[in-house]
C-alpha cells in the first residue's frame, strides 16, 4: 500500500511536485509492468539481477518518492521526473543502514499530453475510440545506487548502480518500447 499527495494546487496539464510515500513501484524501472503488463514474463531490463537474491529494478519498496510532470506545448507530449529514496530490502526485512536512491527523466514529443490536456475537451471528442490513440514519441534516462546484503557464499554485501535509456514511439494502436541499461555490481 501506498499514498500519494499532491504538493501543489491543482492546474489544468500540470503536476510539478506529487509526494509518494509507501511500498512503490519505483519510476526507475523503465517501463512498470504493474500497469502496463505485456508479456507473461518481466522485461529483462527490469529483471536482471547479479546475485539470486540482489535487488531488481522491478522490485516494490518501502520509501518516498518526489515526482512531477506537465504536459507540453500545444496540449501534447510533455515531461516527467522522479526522485526516491527507499529501503532498498525489496520487500524484505530491513539488512543493512544504506537507503538507496533512484531518479529519472523523460520528455514525450506529440501525442496526448502525459498529465492530459491543459484546456477542457468536448465530451464527444473524448468519447470517440480513437481520441486515446496518437503518434508520439518518447525519450528518458533513469539511474539507481544501492547497497544490500546477500547470502550468497564468501559475499556479504553488493554495491550497486543500474543506469539506463529508455524509448516509446506510439502510432495509432502500435506501441514499440525500448531500453538499455548499464549495471555495475562490487560484490564483497
Amino acid at each position: 500500500a501506498y499514498g500519494q499527495f499532491r504538493l501543489f494546487p491543482e492546474t489544468p496539464g500540470q503536476n510539478w511536485l506529487m509526494l509518494k510515500v509507501g511500498r512503490i513501484d519505483t519510476r526507475a524501472e523503465p517501463f512498470s509492468n504493474t500497469f502496463r503488463r505485456t508479456t507473461a514474463q518481466n522485461l529483462n531490463v527490469s529483471d536482471f539481477r547479479a546475485t539470486s537474491d540482489g535487488m531488481r529494478l522491478r522490485d516494490h519498496d518501502a520509501g518516498v518518492e518526489l515526482w512531477g510532470a506537465a504536459t507540453g506545448p500545444g496540449n501534447s507530449g510533455g515531461i516527467e521526473y522522479a526522485a526516491g529514496v527507499v529501503q532498498g530490502t525489496n520487500g524484505g526485512p530491513e539488512n543493512n543502514n544504506f537507503k538507496d536512491y533512484y531518479g529519472s527523466v523523460s520528455y514525450k514529443f506529440g501525442g496526448l499530453g502525459v498529465v492530459g490536456s491543459r484546456q477542457e475537451r468536448a465530451a464527444e471528442e473524448l468519447a470517440r475510440p480513437e481520441g486515446y490513440q496518437e503518434t508520439s514519441l518518447a525519450f528518458g534516462a533513469f539511474a539507481y545506487r544501492g547497497k544490500g546484503q546477500t547470502r550468497n557464499d564468501d559475499v556479504t554485501e553488493n554495491s550497486f548502480t543500474r543506469v539506463g535509456l529508455k524509448t516509446d514511439f506510439w502510432f495509432g494502436n502500435l506501441n514499440v518500447f525500448a531500453s538499455i541499461a548499464r549495471g555495475n555490481d562490487e560484490l564483497r
